[in-house]
């Protein structure tokens, strides 16, 4: 999978939204060589971090959307993050954000998609992380090896 290609496309199918929102996308992409994995099911982790960013980002926010390449040798890994600049996760909700149906207090939904997010990254032999920092948004990003 060109995982380049792949970001571009999940992210135009939420630029109505964006624009709805007025916030405004950022792209970083680095050229990664391509990764065996399961387009689909990549696209679904993607719809759903960037789904998230989107409903903490504040009108006239940036999402920024990257993808780098990590590590060396044979531990090298496509490096992929979702970064909003929203309210941020709180600090005694961050360690649980990718457990089954955990919900922060002002989630609106069913407190799946991150854990779901986790399944599937770790199913390709991937890691997933939140970093954030209250009134500075949120930063998810997840591997996947090469």
């Amino acid at each position: 999978t060109d995982l380049g290609d792949l970001i571009r496309d999940t992210v135009a199918g939420f630029e109505s939204q964006a624009l709805a929102k007025d916030i405004r996308f950022e792209l970083s992409l680095a050229n990664v060589e391509e990764v065996a994995t399961d387009p689909l099911r990549m696209r679904e982790v993607l719809s759903n971090l960037i789904g998230n960013a989107l409903r903490y980002t504040p009108s006239q926010g940036v999402v920024k959307v990257g993808l780098v390449e990590s590590g060396s040798g044979l531990e090298k890994e496509a490096l992929l993050f979702v970064q909003d600049n929203g309210q941020g996760v709180a600090p005694v909700d961050l360690p649980h954000i990718f457990e089954r149906f955990y919900k922060s207090s002002d989630s609106g939904g069913m407190g799946l998609g991150l854990s779901i997010a986790k399944y599937l990254v770790e199913a390709h032999g991937g890691k997933i992380w939140a970093e954030s920092e209250a009134g500075r948004g949120a930063k998810i990003s997840f591997t996947l090896p090469k």
